[in-house]
């Protein structure tokens, strides 16, 4: 292998062993709040799936609108804070 080839091969491999950590962080519940928000989330989805009994199209569109909620709800607020705060970009003393 030429060392451009090398060199790629060593960036995926530590990527891969990167992702493999942050997995091995939250399955061994090193960051406890990302993994508590997994079980929630996840929790949640079979509860709406299997105990309330929701159509996963429901399920995916209820996520959709609770997305397009978000973006809303913080351009709202930034505009706000920059109405407030004013556009200038300077620093004072």
């Amino acid at each position: 292998m030429d060392q451009p080839q090398v060199e790629v091969l060593c960036r995926i491999l530590l990527t891969r062993d990167l992702v493999y950590v942050e997995v091995a962080y939250i399955i061994l519940w090193r960051n406890k709040s990302l993994s508590v928000a997994n079980i929630l989330g996840f929790m949640t989805i079979w509860f709406l799936l299997e105990v309330l009994e929701y159509p996963y199209v429901s399920v995916v569109f209820y996520v959709v609108i609770l997305c397009i909620l978000m973006i809303f709800i913080t351009m709202i607020v930034m505009s706000a804070l920059l109405s407030f705060y004013g556009t200038s970009t300077e620093v004072t003393n």
